[in-house]
């Protein structure tokens, strides 16, 4: 049976990985008085004002060749002060440098006075800050506030999946994880999942039941973690990479959000009314005049009563996928066969917007709003 977490094991790890999230700044700010204390002409730029004004210890790194040809005219306690604060940027250089001065072993500090003495003892106990940059991708970003800025016709998500995701907590210093279980484990419920511990790599986490499992695939799941819960993340995949779009604690939770979020009542939005003034005033003539032509896709009619103008798109939405498969033409073709039949440039882009957001009614009306995102011409009166 796969070994799992009790709540208060959890309860402190979680709180460990809190109160260790600000491990990273008390590190530097120890390193940053040990750097004024050793010498700042020996770290960074060798500047002293540039040890205050620094943001990260890279930019109080330990000059290496200086430091190596002065310790030799320090004193025993300034040379064993600086060569320890070498060990903890560099193991290998500053353990030579530990050995150069007769350093072997923690008890030969004992010469430094307390307050060297704690500032080395925090900087060993207190992590750095770091990132393991192939764990970014998991990352949440946020979403977007427009998915659709080029088509003014497009609301809402069209295609909205969820996917059911670990969060693993895998380091004190960096945020949650969010990874699919492995595919072998695809079956196991979420409280089978949850709380257990873990090895992951970029595209999975596999739970791990004992010591040799975790040894049989340490190499391909090199690093390990807990997780923490299971969540449904919902994500639209009307673009490319699919976006996240929100995550609940449930499958149940998530297919009723999907239903929030998606139109179930009759297909709402695919009727449009909006101003004629989307089309220059002889392109409005012309198409109030004179017959509209059949076919290409259209049919029109007329609302005398409002002065407005009515067209129903058919074989929506006008995609090159989808006319492809139902008409047997791309939409380039579609476009210039309703050129070639004497529709106006301008109206045919605005169809074409139209068909591409699955409208299938557009009515043209003078009294009508103007849909932000559209060009307007002036008509005169």
């Amino acid at each position: 049976m796969t070994p799992t977490l009790s709540d208060s094991v959890l309860a402190e790890l979680i709180d460990t990985y809190r109160r260790d999230a600000v491990a990273p700044q008390h590190f530097f700010q120890a390193w940053q008085q040990a750097v004024l204390l050793a010498g700042s002409a020996y770290f960074g730029n060798g500047k002293r004002d540039s040890v205050t004004a620094a943001r990260d210890k890279w930019e109080l790194h330990p000059n290496v060749p200086l430091i190596q040809s002065a310790i030799g005219a320090m004193s025993h306690g300034e040379q064993v002060f600086i060569a320890a604060l070498v060990s903890v940027y560099d193991d290998q250089t500053g353990g030579r440098l530990l050995r150069r001065v007769g350093v072997n072993g923690s008890a030969d500090f004992g010469l430094l006075d307390t307050r060297r003495r704690t500032l080395i003892a925090n900087l060993i106990v207190t992590p750095p800050a770091g990132r393991c940059p192939s764990l970014y991708a998991h990352r949440r970003s946020p979403m977007p506030f427009n998915n659709h800025s080029l088509n003014p016709f497009l609301r809402g998500f069209n295609d909205l999946r969820i996917q059911r995701l670990l969060a693993v907590l895998y380091d004190a210093q960096a945020p949650l994880c969010h990874l699919p279980p492995h595919p072998s484990q695809q079956h196991l419920t979420d409280d089978q999942l949850a709380r257990h511990p873990c090895l992951f790599n970029n595209q999975h986490a596999l739970i791990v039941n004992s010591s040799a499992a975790r040894a049989a695939h340490e190499d391909s799941y090199p690093c390990p973690g807990i997780v923490v819960q299971v969540i449904y993340g919902i994500f639209s995949h009307d673009q490319s990479p699919p976006m996240l779009v929100g995550d609940l604690y449930s499958e149940t939770l998530a297919q009723e959000r999907i239903l929030q979020l998606t139109f179930e009542t009759g297909h709402y939005s695919r009727c449009w009314e909006i101003s004629s003034a989307h089309l220059p005033q002889v392109a409005w003539e012309t198409l109030m005049s004179i017959p509209f032509p059949m076919g290409l896709l259209l049919e029109a009619f007329e609302l005398p009563d409002s002065s407005a103008f009515g067209l129903k798109l058919i074989a929506t939405p006008w995609t090159d996928r989808h006319l492809g498969r139902v008409e047997g033409c791309t939409t380039k073709q579609l476009r210039q066969q309703q050129l070639d039949a004497g529709l106006s440039e301008e109206l045919v882009e605005v169809l074409h917007l139209a068909g591409q957001a699955d409208v299938r009614i557009l009515i043209f009306d003078p009294d009508a709003g103007c849909l932000s995102g559209l060009p307007v011409y002036d008509h005169q009166p």
